[in-house]
């Protein structure tokens, strides 16, 4: 574990490592090894990375602690919400909407996620919109062009979706026309829709993650949005169950409809639900973590204050 701890020290930039190094070295000796020892030090290289703050050893600073918290949630987040596009679409179709009207367990287990979600969504703007605005704001008063392209990379991955979708619904409509029932040609295109839709959320938080961390916003517009993402990650972790809850519900109740071919595209079910799981709770629990990690020092911070 510390030969891990230690390999990752290759993650900071050369300056930094030039500086800190052999001080950081001598702390991880001393440290536990842990896997929560190797999510700091990612954590750390990630801020560093991102914007050079004033690091020593494993110890960042109030803000720096709070901006590093706040974009691993939001990113979290966005991982979280691939993985459910897959379950909100699976569990649309009319077989599993009537197994969660017999089966209360299965229904319950999906309205929670529904309501739920809405308050995560909210949160994720009460929060994160705040410091995009405040990163913006900064960048067009400090002239900061790098950051501003940032910016432009939500809108250009929002107009290839809609761009690609367009197209992508013409040459379906046109091919199940042609044959009356969906083509092979249809699915790939749903298939190809979905990357894109990931790939453009992946480069979008990124971006606005990047143009966050080398922004000049303020910690108290920070602990302002710690609030939300406390909520965020409160909510994905109750998602999470709930998800669980409904596939063991539903191959409980509904062996043979578990076992069939109603994923993603006529995929497994099985398989569709497990994926999306698996994303859905390592999601959740990278923000679980980051919350956790971040409240210790804020006690600390506050009884110095």
């Amino acid at each position: 574990m510390r030969n891990i701890s230690h390999y990752l020290l290759r993650l900071y930039p050369t300056a930094w490592r030039d500086r800190y190094a052999d001080e950081f070295a001598a702390l991880l000796d001393d440290c536990p090894p842990s896997p929560a020892l190797i999510f700091d030090v990612l954590l750390g290289g990630l801020d560093a990375r991102l914007r050079c703050s004033a690091l020593t050893g494993k110890v960042l600073d109030m803000a720096a602690r709070l901006r590093s918290t706040a974009i691993a949630v939001f990113c979290a987040y966005i991982a979280f919400v691939v993985a459910g596009i897959g379950y909100q679409k699976m569990s649309e179709y009319e077989d599993f909407t009537a197994a969660g009207e017999v089966h209360p367990l299965i229904g319950l287990a999906h309205n929670l996620i529904a309501v739920v979600a809405g308050v995560a969504l909210l949160a994720v703007l009460a929060g994160g919109l705040p410091l995009a605005f405040a990163a913006l704001r900064d960048a067009l008063a400090q002239r900061r062009h790098d950051v501003l392209a940032l910016f432009t990379v939500p809108v250009a991955a929002f107009a290839a979706l809609v761009a690609y979708g367009f197209a992508a619904l013409q040459i379906a409509n046109q091919g199940n026309a042609q044959s009356g029932t969906a083509t092979t040609a249809g699915k790939h295109l749903f298939l190809s829709l979905v990357a894109i839709l990931v790939l453009g959320a992946i480069a979008s938080s990124a971006a606005v993650s990047l143009a966050i961390a080398r922004s000049q916003i303020g910690e108290r517009l920070y602990r302002f949005a710690l609030i939300p993402v406390v909520v965020t990650a409160l909510a994905m972790a109750v998602m999470f169950a709930a998800d669980l809850a409904w596939g063991l519900g539903l191959r409980a109740s509904e062996p043979a409809l578990f076992a069939g071919d109603g994923g993603i595209a006529g995929t497994s079910t099985a398989a569709s639900w497990l994926v999306q799981t698996l994303i859905m709770g390592i999601a959740a629990a990278v923000a679980l973590y980051a919350v956790v990690r971040m409240l210790p020092a804020r006690r600390v911070t506050a009884r110095l204050a």
